[in-house]
């Protein structure tokens, strides 16, 4: 079977060690691999030649220097032992899933059969990690890795044995929410919010609880009377496929058109699945993390997130009204 392939040959200034662990982790995050030091591999595709083509950019922004070619063949290695690196690869992600899978099972074998816990919910919470985890690794998962079908098999055991509770019916928000009950309230999220957590700080100031005071913990240190989002076991976070974001606009019932296009850019850049497509959340992933490395202090962050959702919020609207 003939290949063809994407070649990205870069270097970086000899300080810049921040941003080359930052795109270290943005070509594992698009399923490449190492051919040698600072030469990584992809199979050529439309999608991957974009992706390359964005971090080629990224890299001579910071002063570095990118080269990417498309070949039919590497010397020295053949097609065959490409297509194995990619699955050895990919079977270290799987081998993860497999054990964390296995952890859950164990756990759910030893949960009463037929009350709800708040035990079930942590666990249940755990899963919808590892199933979002599963689906961005099939995404890079280009030659069919031997452990995948044994991954997604015991996810599914995993499923099984939450069926049958009332309290985790996939993918389904409850009842919507009174915000009378949800004004003047203090709200707690995780340190170093990133996207989700700072544009759902945002929704909720802008369209919930525009009183809202935000405090930052970790899921073991969650004070009282305060409500948590987008933290484990909270009812305000990822939900089957959702992130916080939408999550909070679903259980609101907030109708405003922009906000929902603002949910699909979320999604993308907190999920990195690609479900919407959103060609804005390339450009905003950049943006995010800047304001990271500037704003040191978690709450002046929020303000920062604050100011810069408020600011997209209002372009996507009046783009739409023209």
């Amino acid at each position: 079977m003939n290949y063809q392939w994407l070649l990205l040959i870069y270097s970086l200034p000899l300080k810049a060690s921040k941003e080359r662990v930052r795109f270290w982790r943005k070509l594992k995050q698009l399923g490449s691999v190492a051919l040698k030091n600072s030469v990584y591999i992809l199979p050529y595709t439309e999608t991957s030649y974009e992706n390359f083509q964005w971090l080629k950019q990224e890299i001579q922004t910071v002063r570095g220097e990118a080269t990417l070619l498309k070949v039919d063949r590497i010397e020295d290695v053949s097609n065959e032992e490409i297509i194995e690196f990619f699955t050895d690869e990919r079977d270290q992600d799987y081998t993860q899933i497999i054990r964390d899978c296995e952890g859950l099972l164990k756990r759910l074998n030893k949960l009463p059969q037929k009350e709800p816990s708040i035990e079930q919910d942590i666990i249940y919470k755990e899963l919808q990690k590892v199933e979002q985890r599963l689906k961005v690794v099939g995404k890079i998962d280009f030659f069919n890795a031997p452990l995948r079908t044994q991954a997604n098999r015991l996810l599914e055991q995993c499923e099984k044995k939450l069926k049958g509770s009332v309290r985790h019916r996939k993918g389904k928000i409850p009842a919507l929410l009174d915000k009378k009950r949800f004004a003047n309230r203090k709200w707690v999220t995780r340190p170093r919010p990133h996207v989700d957590r700072l544009a759902s700080a945002w929704l909720i100031r802008r369209f919930i609880d525009p009183k809202a005071e935000f405090i930052f913990a970790s899921e073991k240190e969650i004070p009282r009377e305060v409500v948590p989002f987008d933290m484990l076991g909270a009812e305000l976070s990822h939900q089957g496929e959702d992130c916080t974001f939408e999550t909070l606009v679903k259980s609101f019932g907030i109708k405003d058109r922009t906000v929902w296009e603002i949910a699909k850019i979320v999604h993308d850049v907190d999920l990195k699945d690609e479900k919407y497509g959103m060609q804005e959340a390339k450009g905003i992933e950049p943006i995010l993390r800047g304001m990271m490395e500037i704003h040191k202090d978690d709450y002046a962050l929020l303000e920062a997130g604050n100011n810069f959702f408020e600011t997209l919020y209002s372009g996507l609207r009046r783009q739409r009204s023209l």
